[in-house]
């Protein structure tokens, strides 16, 4: 006989409503551990896709500020904004690691380079 479980899907769903998708902000909530919570998201679609829709509520207030800073003209954002969004534009991080081979040789790596008189 399968145990009967301790919440409703609604109860769950109801605790994670303004969590920020915080597992452990949503267990204090029912009083339950995280280990449950994992458990009600891996095994009720619905819970699963209030979880999902909670999370990416977060990305969303990630991209209002980073959207907010490039109105401001800060450069760094906008500098990271064009080497990760802008690669299809030809822009992004170029990164050297240079050092020592057998005696006497050098490795140099470059990996895909943002010019910076590209900004």
């Amino acid at each position: 006989m399968a145990k009967s479980e301790k919440f409703t899907c609604k109860q769950v769903i109801e605790a994670i409503k303004d969590s920020h998708g915080l597992k452990a902000a949503i267990a204090r909530r029912l009083g339950c551990h995280v280990t449950t919570i994992n458990n009600y998201i891996e095994r009720h679609p619905s819970v699963a896709r209030a979880y999902q829709n909670e999370r990416e509520a977060i990305v969303d207030l990630g991209e209002s500020v980073i959207i907010q800073a490039l109105k401001d003209s800060d450069a760094v954002t906008a500098r990271w904004v064009c080497a990760t969004l802008g690669k299809d534009r030809g822009y992004s991080e170029e990164k050297r690691i240079v050092g020592g081979g057998k005696q006497g040789e050098h490795l140099v790596m470059v990996i895909e380079g943002l010019d910076e008189s590209r900004l």
